[in-house]
């Protein structure tokens, strides 16, 4: 199984003008770097968390259907399945009619047969021959969230290298790792 980002829908979690009063910075002179910065500062807490941070549109690849239960998606939020779409046994491209499954949504986002519903069969010679299309993400991104792209994005400006000489390490990244804990998908404290 595979997750593909298909489509960017939302606003990144923090703005410009935020990112800037965070990093104490007054002109705009260093605005494309900034927004460099903030976008990958949402990219690590994506991964961190495992969670769709901005609305986005994702296609998970399956290589069978599930033996038994649903498709669980595994990128939460669940806003909205788009389309289940699989290579039948004659090698043609369908797409299983919704009124055969069942959309559970939010942090446990799932695709379910309704009764009576199965499977279609599978090409036998696709690699993936299925697959789910869904809108994952936050409408309003958790503050503790937009904190850690906060703080990211300010290191990160201010040390613009790997290793920060002359005095001893910070440790930024326990910081980060406190606000993102809170919403990691799949971890238990």
């Amino acid at each position: 199984m595979r997750i593909e980002r298909v489509d960017v829908l939302g606003d990144e979690p923090i703005e410009l003008p935020d990112a800037r009063r965070h990093c104490r910075v007054h002109g705009r002179d260093d605005d494309d770097y900034l927004f460099g910065l903030i976008k990958a500062a949402r990219e690590l807490c994506e991964h961190h968390t495992q969670r769709a941070l901005v609305l986005s549109r994702f296609r998970q690849h399956l290589e069978c259907w599930p033996a038994y239960g649903p498709i669980r998606l595994d990128r939460p939020p669940l806003v909205a399945v788009e389309s289940v779409t699989y290579t039948d046994t004659a090698d043609q491209q369908q797409t299983l009619p919704a009124d055969q499954y069942a959309v559970s949504t939010g942090d446990g986002g799932r695709v379910a047969l309704v009764s009576g519903a199965s499977w279609p069969g599978l090409s036998s010679y696709a690699e993936e021959p299925a697959s789910v299309t869904f809108t994952a993400g936050y409408g309003s991104v958790p503050e503790t969230v937009k904190q850690a792209c906060r703080m990211l994005v300010s290191h990160w400006y201010e040390h613009r290298t790997a290793v920060v000489m002359g005095r001893p390490p910070a440790e930024v990244p326990m910081a980060v790792d406190s606000c993102l804990n809170s919403v990691t998908w799949g971890r238990y404290a």
